[in-house]
This record gives structure tokens, C-alpha cells and sequence, in this order.
């Protein structure tokens, strides 16, 4: 009976094995018992077939179901060859519709073989199966055999019980990267449902208990209208030292570990939210003992997302008590620049916080705000990153309305009214304003005044009504005392000391009270200058010659003639030298050097110029020359030269003016 069968009929067969079936991430092994017959025509060798005598076998490796046999004909022989058979498996033992099918060649020896069926894992859920098999184009084999499981198999099965001493009752693992160790669902779509129950009868036990080894999450739920739902039936005790039964109890213990993690990424989403009917049952309470550890840490980034919302119904309920031993009890942080680390709002145009005093109107009706009067040193610190506002007079009642401070003595020591009028008081003679150093002698002790270090144009002002007055060497005891101005180099600028000595590094300017305008500077230059505008400012540069001007009063210009008595001076700042006094400076066209050390234009092309020898106007436009004849120079000397130029050039020297 060798080669393939197309047409295989058998009148009788048995079979009978033994499978493995993975289900539900749980390896069971299941035991098929039993005999199917079928009538049907030839094989492809022309004989009649009978499978009997099964095996037990099972791989846990793959979803495959080991399945053994032996085929023979109708008289009971043997047969050998390769036949292509068919495993259906189904749902009903009669008729319907096969759930899954194999269908393969297998290899008969002696009338014995070994093959494996794959119908995966999905159908292996507990339902009741069956297995049919068809040998070629023979119909299938009838009965269809019940698929059975070995007798532990069966704490498998829906509301089947695992009960026992062992330390762990169930084990299930996946290796899967997106794997369940154990899923559980309800499918019913209405009444009280869970997809997983757990409980533990010792006080110290857990209904569940979830952690993560790889640093993820412990325990993650989903769901419609609650993530999570937790509840407690058992009330806590009263007394002095109450003790609280809570639905969420979270403990850690290890530095930077929070108790409690939300996050909440939908609009208009609660991170936690705690709902308590009982007397004396906070919402929410959490309680820290590690460093810098958080009672309550919420993040949320969907908009409109209250990291922490509290509302109470109940009488003396406040929203959100907080109370810490050594820390803040509130601390509030926000890093959006248009929002509040802690936020109050009032309804309507009401305060956002109100601090109210007694109900009585007479006793305490004051707001105050009292450091914590168990600690001497308690301080009250504002701190705002932009104005520190304070109203007076609100409700525009027309009392007096300052903000006052007052001294341990109930003497007040800084007033500002309703006004805006501010006053400082010091007692009897003493300063009213005393700017300290570092109490350490030595260091810092300087009473310094600094503009806002975070602008850099910020200044510091002083007004007065009557004098600025500073005391030098105040304490008399004979150290160097002096006023003193640095620039951003600490190079001193201005100096006076305390024998009223005052030096000036750089130019002295002095304006004008009604103008601004400069009258007079005081600078590091040679020579001192007047400020004068210029009708003709052609080819007019530092250095060049200028005489008054007879057309236009008060203005200067070029001079061309030689010997010309209204010489005037020479334009300051040649050489790159500035003038030492400048009269008027910065108002007028040029700074005409009038006396002193300037650089001068000197044509020389038909005289020399020696050290001493005396200048006047040339016919070279801006230029001075030697002069030679004393009687026409009568009147008309700009200066003497203090530089030689040799004859037939043309150029700048150092020239000391002298007009005369």
C-alpha cells in the first residue's frame, strides 16, 4: 500500500492519542481516548482502513498536538505508505462547522505513524471539542472523538478552584515583549463585574500585590469612569491620636520615590480624585517622613487639569488642610510666567485671599498676619518677582490709611500715607536711615547702595529739600577718609578728601541750569578753546587757521592774506590732541583754540621755521608762516613755533599760540 492516497475509503478505524495544548499562557496536557469509523471507498492502494491504539506524546514548545496512530485496513492489516489526512476540529460532535483544520502528508510504517496537528491555541478556552479525521477523499470518519483532558487539566476550566499549600497557587509568565503574565476580562456589558478579584484574610496580607523589577510600573489601570476605585469597610478609631483605615495606602521607602504619581494628559481631567462621606475622613491624606519628600505630588499637562482639586460639602471641612513638622505645609511652584505657585480666587470682585479677624467688630478685626508666635526669631519675608501692591484706603471710607511699621516699643519707625508721602525716623539724634555691613568686622562692613544688578541702566537717585550732607571721617579716629567716584575699571574719576583736596581724572564739564548745554569743559588737552561758528566750512580741518569773519558778526572763516590783523586762532584737536578748556563746547561749528599748545597747518615753502620764530597768516588758504617783517606783524601774530619745518615744506608743527 505504498505512494500517495487520492482516493482513500475506510469502513472502520480507531483512533486514539494523546495531546498538549497550550492555553491561556498555561501548558495542559490533554489524553484523547476513543475510536472513529467511517465508511468510505478504496485507498489509493485499493485496500480498506482502521486506525487504532493510540499514544500519549506532548512538545511544550509549540502549539502542535502530537498525534499517534495505527492504520489498517478492514481485515485488520497493517498498512504502510504515505496518506494525506485531515483533522478538523469542531465545537459539536455532529455536523456544524469546523472551527480550525490541518492538512498534511504522513507516513505509515507497519501500519503505525507519528504527526503533528496545529489548530494554534484560541479555541482552547474550556469549551468542549471535538476531533474529526478524514483519510484522503474518504468522508470523514464518524464518530467524531471528544477531546478529553488528563485530570489536572481540568483546574483549568472556567470556575474550576486551585487549592493547595504550595507557596505560589498559580504561576503565569510570558517572555513575550508585549506579553500578559494573566489577563482577565468580564464581558458582560451590564451588573457589578470585575476582570480580576483579589483577597487575603490576614491583616497583614494584600488583595494584590504588583511591583515592577525593571523600573517600570507597578500597577497600571484603565478604564472608562475610573482608572482605579478603592474602597475601605472597615472604620478607623477616634481619640487624641486617631488612627485612619485608608483606601489607598502608599508607602515608600526609598529617596526620590513618590507615594502617589498622577499624570493626566486629557482636558478637563482629575489626577486623583477622593471621595469621603464619613466624619473625620479626609479625602486625602498623605504623610512623609524622608527628605525632601512630597505629601502630595501631581503633574498634569491637559488643559484645564487641576493638579490637586478639593471640595468639601461638610461643616469646619476646609478644602485643602495641610500640615508639615519641619517644612512648608503648603508649598506652591509654578513655572509658567503668567501663572501662580499657589493661586487664590475669590468670587466677583472679592480678595482672592482674605485674612479676617474676630467676628466681634471691636476685638482683633485687624487681618493680621502673625509670625509663628511659638519661635522668638520667626520672621514674615514677602518675596515677589514684580511689585509687592499694597491698597490704602480701599473701601474709601476716608479713615487714615498709611502702612506703618513700628519697633518693638510700639514706636513707628517707617510710614507711608495715603498720599504717597513716605517718612523714615530714626530716635532722638541718631540716623534715620542706616545702611549696615557684614556683622563680621572685615568683611563687606561697607553700608553699600547698589542699583538693580539685573538692569543694566538702572540708576541710583538722591533728592533732597535742603542739603546733601556727607560727613567725612565721622568716628574721628584718623583714617583715610576721602569721597570717592571709580569707573567700571575701579579707576578712581573724583576725589575729595577730608581736607576738602579735589581731584578730577578726565574732562570737568560745567552746562548750563536752564539749557543742559556745555559752558565749560576741563579736559587733558594743551590748550584752551572757544566754541565759534564758521561761514565758509570748506576744506576747514583741525589745525587750520581762521580770522574773524567782517561780514558775518560773530562768525569765523579761512584766512588767504598774510599779515592779516584779525587773526583769530586755530582749529582745535590736530595732532589728536584735545583742548584742555572748551568755552561753549559741543554748540558751535569748531573749537578755536585761542591760547596755549596746538598743532597749526605752516607753509615753510619760502621760509624756514625755527623753534621760537613768529607765525602770521600766508596766502595759502588755512596756513600760517614766518614772520618777517616786524612792522606789517605789528597786530597780526597767531603764535611762536615750537617745531622746526624745513624750507619748501608744507605741514603740522606744535605751535604756541600768543595772538598779538
Amino acid at each position: 500500500m505504498d505512494g500517495k492516497n487520492s482516493n482513500v475509503r475506510t469502513t472502520a478505524g480507531v483512533i486514539a492519542a494523546s495531546v498538549l495544548i497550550a492555553m491561556v499562557a498555561l501548558l495542559v496536557l490533554v489524553a484523547l481516548t476513543g475510536s472513529i469509523c467511517a465508511a468510505g471507498d478504496e485507498n489509493a492502494g485499493g485496500s480498506k482502513g482502521e486506525v487504532t491504539e493510540a499514544a500519549v506524546s506532548a512538545a511544550s514548545v509549540t502549539t502542535s498536538i502530537n498525534y499517534q496512530g495505527r492504520l489498517t485496513d478492514s481485515s485488520g492489516s497493517p498498512l504502510s505508505g504515505t496518506y494525506v489526512i485531515t483533522f478538523r476540529l469542531y465545537d459539536v460532535s455532529t455536523g456544524g462547522t469546523a472551527l480550525a483544520m490541518d492538512t498534511h502528508d504522513v507516513d505509515v510504517a507497519d501500519g503505525l505513524f507519528n504527526t503533528g496537528i496545529d489548530f494554534g491555541t484560541s479555541y482552547f478556552d474550556g469549551r468542549e471539542l471535538w476531533l474529526g479525521v478524514t483519510i484522503g477523499t474518504d468522508s470523514e470518519m464518524t464518530p467524531r472523538q471528544e477531546l478529553r483532558p488528563v485530570p489536572y487539566a481540568m483546574s483549568l476550566v472556567p470556575g474550576a478552584d486551585i487549592i493547595g499549600s504550595a507557596l505560589v497557587a498559580l504561576h503565569a509568565e510570558s517572555t513575550h515583549t508585549s506579553g500578559r503574565g494573566i489577563r482577565g476580562y468580564a464581558t458582560a456589558t451590564s451588573g457589578t463585574n470585575y476582570g480580576m478579584v483579589g483577597a487575603s484574610k490576614s491583616p497583614d496580607g494584600y488583595g494584590g500585590y504588583f511591583y515592577n523589577n525593571g523600573g517600570g510600573i507597578g500597577m497600571y489601570g484603565k478604564g472608562g469612569e475610573y482608572g482605579g476605585f478603592f474602597t475601605t469597610d472597615r472604620g478607623g478609631t477616634g481619640g487624641l491620636y486617631p488612627v485612619h483605615n485608608a483606601a489607598v495606602n502608599a508607602t515608600t521607602t526609598h529617596d526620590y520615590s513618590d507615594g502617589v504619581y498622577t499624570k493626566t494628559t486629557g482636558h478637563g481631567s482629575a489626577g486623583v480624585r477622593a471621595s469621603t462621606t464619613g466624619g473625620n475622613s479626609p479625602g486625602f491624606y498623605a504623610s512623609t517622613t524622608g527628605d525632601k519628600s512630597w505629601g502630595v505630588r501631581v503633574d498634569t499637562s491637559g488643559d484645564e487639569s487641576h493638579g490637586v482639586c478639593a471640595r468639601t460639602d461638610g461643616s469646619d471641612s476646609d478644602g485643602v488642610w495641610a500640615y508639615s513638622v519641619n517644612h512648608y505645609g503648603v508649598f506652591g511652584r509654578s513655572d509658567s510666567t503668567d501663572s501662580a505657585g499657589v493661586y487664590a480666587r475669590g468670587k466677583d470682585s472679592g480678595a482672592d485671599l482674605v485674612l479676617g479677624g474676630n467676628a466681634d467688630t471691636t476685638v482683633g478685626d485687624d487681618g493680621k498676619i502673625y509670625s509663628d508666635q511659638a519661635y522668638d526669631s520667626s520672621d514674615i519675608c514677602l518675596i515677589s518677582n514684580d511689585n509687592i501692591r499694597i491698597d490704602l484706603n480701599n473701601d474709601g471710607n476716608d479713615e487714615d490709611a498709611d502702612f506703618e511699621i513700628y519697633d518693638k516699643d510700639n514706636t513707628l519707625i517707617f510710614n507711608v500715607d495715603d498720599s504717597g508721602t513716605t517718612t523714615i525716623y530714626g530716635k532722638d539724634s541718631s540716623a534715620d536711615l542706616i545702611l549696615g555691613g557684614n556683622a563680621v568686622g572685615g568683611v563687606g562692613d561697607d553700608g553699600r547702595i547698589h542699583s538693580d544688578p539685573d538692569y543694566d541702566s538702572s540708576d541710583i537717585v538722591l533728592v533732597t529739600n535742603d542739603c546733601l550732607r556727607i560727613d567725612l571721617n565721622n568716628d574721628g579716629n584718623d583714617e583715610d577718609a576721602d569721597f570717592e567716584i571709580y569707573d567700571k575699571d575701579n579707576t578712581l574719576i573724583f576725589n575729595v578728601d577730608d581736607s576738602g583736596t579735589t581731584t578730577v581724572r578726565g574732562n570737568l564739564i560745567v552746562k548750563s541750569s536752564s539749557t543742559g548745554s556745555k559752558i565749560i569743559e576741563l579736559g587733558e588737552g594743551l590748550d584752551y578753546a572757544e566754541g565759534f561758528d564758521v561761514s565758509d566750512k570748506t576744506e576747514i580741518v583741525p589745525g587750520t587757521v581762521l580770522i574773524i569773519d567782517p561780514d558775518n558778526p560773530g562768525k569765523l572763516t579761512i584766512s588767504d592774506t598774510p599779515y592779516d590783523t584779525k587773526v583769530a586762532g586755530i582749529v582745535a584737536g590736530a595732532g589728536g590732541m584735545g583742548s584742555g578748556v572748551r568755552l561753549g563746547a559741543d554748540q558751535f561749528d569748531y573749537d578755536v583754540a585761542l591760547a596755549g599748545r596746538v598743532y597749526c597747518n605752516v607753509d615753510a615753502t619760502e621760509e624756514g621755521v625755527e623753534p621760537g620764530d613768529m607765525l602770521t597768516t600766508s596766502s595759502t588758504p588755512g596756513y600760517a608762516m614766518k614772520s618777517t617783517d616786524y612792522e606789517r606783524a605789528r597786530g597780526a601774530i597767531l603764535g611762536k613755533a615750537m617745531q622746526r619745518l624745513k624750507k619748501g615744506e608744507k605741514g603740522q608743527i606744535l605751535v604756541l599760540v600768543t595772538l598779538q
